[in-house]
């Protein structure tokens, strides 16, 4: 099956896949506290060189919307001032936050620079949850390299149950946020639809060295996000900078480190091997203009499942059914007896070889011996029998500055899951500033 989804971005005011952007906002005074109106304010993004300026209003206030996540310095200057300046101010996945500036008289040339410090409350929004950032998706140990696990470390979300999502790739890393059921999360990458109709988990389960960061609000979200009562888990997948980065990874996962399933067969521990391993790189095709990242993971698993079955006897297979408490039957003995239908039981349960078809005797030995415990009735056959999935996920980016107010994205991610029965593809896009052609 090959599913291709194509979203295309016409505005930062419309379009769903600016979700993932932030806002950096403040006010501009001078040392008494008195606003300054007309200074020049400037954002700029330490990594990618991205420039966003604007005048302070009647107010002295500032706002820059629509900004990429990431690291950034805030400038602010106006003749008979100091240039102020402030570093380090990390905007993550819808974040909204303020940077007040003061300003000392003094020369332009001069500045003051001040060191960013992440505010405790967030004073301009009301939203509430929690970012899961780049260090934490990619350092901290995951069964399987599933990022949704760590949505558990945002306060209001506990484990949900996986009742009737056998059939996702998102079963084990259920959720309930604040009470509500596990289905009525929405799923968001890049600010795009994430979500299966089926079962409503997340769709592609991308690579944790393909995400930025993620951001999983719990209440009290604005109104772009109505798609579900429940957590709203935005994922914001990483962009290439004017710095080439590189990853090679591989995680390993045997029997020789694990424990003996209680349901395993005596003997040795079933075979387990799991192998999930891959590569990523990204950086400038043209600094401060365009830029690209790419990320391949492979999954190999090599798994042995203990299964326990009944199965009859081998004294069953020859027609010796005595150890059965009910009573076998005859069938060719059937009849009427004063208008009564009446039949005869086997003797001592034991039904003659000559009694047996060919095709039932060909039928009844294929069926395994017992290498189990016995039943009052049959019977237990236990194996490890093994299965193998071999899955491959790739995914690529470009971003592309057309001035300091507008850009585009593209991103590709194609997952290819033959134990599930899934193979697809989700194509994105992705604008700021002023609206560009639709495309179909």
């Amino acid at each position: 099956m090959l599913v291709v989804a194509l979203v295309v971005a016409l505005s930062g005011v419309i379009a769903n896949a600016q979700t993932v952007l932030g806002t950096i906002l403040g006010t501009v005074t001078d040392t008494s506290g008195a606003i300054v109106r007309g200074a020049k304010v400037s954002v700029t993004q330490v990594t990618t060189g991205l420039v966003r300026t604007e005048l302070t209003n009647s107010a002295g206030e500032y706002s820059f919307a629509q900004l990429p996540v990431g690291l950034y310095r805030v400038e602010a200057e106006l003749a008979g001032f100091k240039k102020t300046q402030q570093s380090g101010v990390d905007l993550r996945v819808e974040d909204t936050l303020r940077v007040d500036l003061a300003l000392q008289i003094g020369q332009l040339t001069e500045t003051v620079a001040v060191q960013g410090t992440a505010p405790v409350v967030s004073t301009d929004s009301s939203t509430l949850g929690g970012v899961v950032d780049n260090k934490t998706v990619t350092e901290l140990p995951l069964n399987g390299r599933d990022f949704n696990q760590l949505s558990l470390m945002v306060p209001g979300v506990n484990p949900g149950t996986t009742k009737g999502t056998a059939t996702t790739a998102s079963a084990s890393s259920a959720m309930s946020v604040n009470g509500n059921r596990a289905q009525s999360n929405n799923f968001l990458i890049d600010g795009s639809d994430n979500n299966d109709l089926v079962v409503n988990y997340f769709t592609v389960d991308i690579s944790t060295e393909a995400i930025q960061e993620f951001k999983v609000q719990t209440s009290t979200y604005s109104a772009e996000f109505g798609r579900s009562p429940g957590g709203q888990v935005n994922v914001a997948t990483k962009a290439g900078t004017n710095e080439f980065h590189g990853v090679l990874y591989e995680y390993l996962r045997n029997a020789d480190l694990d424990a003996k399933n209680f349901f395993a067969v005596p003997g040795p521990i079933p075979a387990y091997k799991r192998n999930q391993f891959g590569a990523s790189l990204g950086g400038p095709i043209k600094r401060n203009k365009t830029f690209f990242f790419a990320n391949y993971e492979g999954n190999r698993i090599r798994q042995a499942s203990p299964l326990i079955a009944t199965v009859p006897t081998a004294a069953m297979k020859s027609g010796d059914f005595s150890s059965l408490p009910a009573t076998i039957y005859d069938p060719s003995s059937l009849h009427t007896a004063n208008g009564t239908l009446v039949r005869s039981p086997f003797g001592g349960n034991m039904i003659p070889l000559t009694d047996i078809s060919h095709v039932g005797s060909n039928v009844i030995n294929l069926f395994p011996n017992p290498n189990g415990g016995l039943t009052a009735s049959a019977g237990t056959f236990t194996s490890d029998p093994t299965t193998s999935n071999d899955a491959n996920q790739y995914t690529g980016r470009v971003d592309h500055r057309l001035d300091d107010n507008n850009s585009i994205f593209i991103r590709v991610t194609h997952t290819h899951n033959p134990l599930l029965g899934t193979s697809g593809s989700l194509i994105e896009g992705g604008g700021t500033g002023y609206p560009l052609p639709d495309l179909q």
